[in-house]
């Protein structure tokens, strides 16, 4: 499981990372808080989810599950390249290297609500980009 502290530390240490400071980078690692996201969102197999800041992915591994599509937007190339080698048996998911807060959201709300009846925004941020998000969205 993604959202352990053994598997934070063995994958950091296996592309010889650690947390980005200046991102703000805290791993989730309790299983419980991960799935209490998830359930608060009633993801289901017609949600499109919009996966902000995914990581190393404790919560993308539930969502891809659950969710028809998961498009993860990741700043950082470093968990970006972790993500597409996690998840790279899954056909329902986007990883995306760009900063959420240059995407044009109308547009890509545009985009994607013709192919799913719900959006969900899911994100598990540090507290200095949590207005910058609300806000952007």
């Amino acid at each position: 499981m993604i959202c352990s502290k053994k598997y934070v530390d063995e994958t950091l240490k296996k592309h010889n990372l650690v947390a980005n400071k200046s991102l703000g980078q805290n791993f989730l690692v309790d299983s419980t808080i991960a799935f209490d996201i998830i359930q608060s969102a009633d993801i289901d197999e017609d949600t499109y989810v919009i996966e902000v800041g995914p990581g190393l992915g404790a919560l993308t591994e539930i969502l891809v599950e659950k969710a028809k599509m998961v498009l993860a937007y990741e700043i950082d190339e470093n968990m970006v390249n972790i993500l597409n080698q996690t998840f790279a048996d899954n056909k329902n998911i986007k990883i995306t290297n760009i900063d959420f807060l240059k995407v044009d959201i109308k547009a890509l709300i545009d985009e994607i609500s013709t192919k799913c009846s719900r959006i969900v925004f899911i994100s598990n941020l540090p507290y200095y980009i949590t207005s910058k998000l609300l806000n952007k969205i």
